[in-house]
């Protein structure tokens, strides 16, 4: 669980509902805090998180120079960062990332993938550009087609996959978590590779 990017509230604000929420209900969420490029926004809450949510739908800079610090942080505390670069920044820079953070768990949101609800660019760009780097991994969240899927996980390894419903965000009226399951199932994996997509252990 992590918080979302919009304006309305401060990203304090957004980080300390998530860490409220956690510590009401552990066994239900694994709490990330929204980046920050100033480490003691973050360093407060190293105990209570498990990495840390990076989204630039609605900020500017795409520079890691300005991370850098939270990522070297991270990186030495075993933290895991999942990225939603924009469309046009994806492989370059979770690639300079990897590279310049090596021991730094990445997940990149929906795998990367182009138009909501399909798997486009995925086995194209993404995991031709991305597969070297074995500190990266990939939620198929919003992708619901399971024949390209299945091919991308052929292409990464499903212990590099990770099963994801971006809920709450879905269609109207859309039983999104049911859809987002049933692709998965569809792509009819070996039970450990299924597995492997479906549970986590943090």
């Amino acid at each position: 669980i992590f918080p979302l990017p919009f304006s309305e509230l401060t990203d304090k604000e957004k980080n300390d509902y998530i860490l409220d929420v956690s510590r009401q209900h552990p066994e239900f969420y694994v709490p990330f805090l929204l980046i920050s490029s100033k480490v003691e926004d973050i360093e407060p809450h190293l105990s209570e998180i498990q990495g840390i949510k990076e989204h630039f739908l609605l900020t500017k800079t795409h520079d890691i120079k300005d991370f850098a610090p939270i990522y070297d942080l991270m990186q030495q505390k075993g933290l895991t960062l999942t990225s939603h670069p924009k469309d046009h920044h994806k492989v370059e820079r979770i690639s300079q990332i990897a590279e310049n953070f090596p021991n730094l768990q990445i997940i990149l949101a929906h795998a990367g993938r182009g138009a909501i609800l399909t798997a486009t660019g995925i086995c194209e760009e993404i995991a031709p550009g991305l597969k070297k780097y074995p500190n990266v991994s990939f939620d198929t969240s919003t992708i619901r087609d399971h024949e390209g899927l299945k091919k991308f996980v052929n292409m990464v390894g499903a212990d590099r996959v990770l099963f994801g419903s971006d809920s709450p965000f879905h269609v109207a009226g859309d039983d999104f978590y049911s859809k987002e399951l049933l692709t998965v199932l569809k792509m009819r994996l070996s039970s450990e590779e299924q597995e492997k997509i479906l549970y986590v252990k943090f």
